[in-house]
């Protein structure tokens, strides 16, 4: 099996670095490229076509969730994890609407990034924390616009 190609989309540098530094020892994951706000994320999606793409909401110009409405138009394989500091249920929701198959805050561990990229490579859905599946299910986000009820759905969350 290939390695997990993956493109970083946030407005910081810092966050990019480490998320690179974090893989950069991980035998499955190739990080393919990066990007600093939506509309170099959907050029690059295009050229690159990677397997998952990391992306932050709050960015300058294009933010995260049109970038992501975007590239589902153009891309249904391509899987889109949010990765970002809010952490609501709007937000978990609206990224949801937007076409992610994912969402993380950024104060999860890396350890749960790493477990993020690999159930949505293998087709899962994933969040954190937890979200009841059939609020995915309320908002259909593949290419045709169809209910992707027949995927699993991962999710991972610490204990307080």
């Amino acid at each position: 099996m290939g390695k997990i190609k993956v493109l970083v989309v946030d407005d910081h540098t810092i966050m990019r670095d480490g998320i690179r530094a974090l893989f950069e020892s991980i035998d499955d994951i190739d990080i393919v490229g990066e990007a600093s706000e939506g509309k170099d994320a959907f050029q690059k999606a295009q050229e690159l076509v990677p397997d998952v793409i990391i992306m932050d909401i709050a960015m300058p110009g294009i933010d995260g969730l049109e970038a992501a409405r975007r590239i589902r138009n153009i891309n249904s394989k391509t899987k889109i994890l949010i990765l970002t500091q809010y952490n609501s249920k709007e937000y978990m929701l609206a990224a949801i609407k937007a076409g992610a198959d994912g969402f993380l805050p950024k104060r999860a561990l890396g350890k749960d990034l790493l477990l993020a990229i690999r159930a949505l490579y293998a087709g899962e859905l994933f969040s954190y924390p937890p979200v009841d599946s059939t609020i995915v299910d309320d908002y259909p986000h593949d290419a045709e616009n169809t209910p992707k009820s027949n995927r699993r759905t991962a999710s991972r969350h610490r204990s307080l």
